[in-house]
């Protein structure tokens, strides 16, 4: 329990520290002008200024603890039947693993367009 309060604090504290130091900001693309030039089709989207750093940390402290549970979840399959639900944690785990190995290199691909990115991103986050 006390891994994962620790590790809970320091996912807060991450957050909190690219929150001050790079806060979002809504960016306006203007995908389509007129003939004079004027702005026919925009679309806002949020953006980081400097995510890059912080996601890199945040991505590495958090696959930490995804192998730290799974290796839990391993070595406690020949727990007793009526106290093992590793077997079950296990297989949820491998299916969000799963999603983002998928997920991720096709929200890469679809960051331009914004109804794509958004529906995969919301996959991933509600896998």
């Amino acid at each position: 329990i006390m891994f994962a309060v620790l590790m809970c604090t320091a996912n807060i504290i991450l957050l909190s520290i690219w929150t001050a130091i790079s806060p979002l900001h809504l960016d306006i693309a203007v995908t389509n002008v007129d003939m004079f030039g004027r702005p026919v089709e925009t679309y806002g989207f949020c953006n980081w200024g400097d995510a890059l750093p912080f996601s890199i940390a945040l991505g590495a402290m958090n696959f930490v603890v995804l192998c730290y549970s799974l290796l839990v979840a391993w070595s406690s399959r020949e727990i007793s039947t009526e106290l093992s639900e590793s077997e079950y944690i296990f297989k949820a785990m491998i299916v969000f693993v799963l999603a983002c190995f998928i997920g991720l290199p096709v929200l890469i691909m679809a960051r331009e367009i914004p109804a794509a990115y958004y529906y995969v991103s919301t996959g991933i986050i509600f896998t």
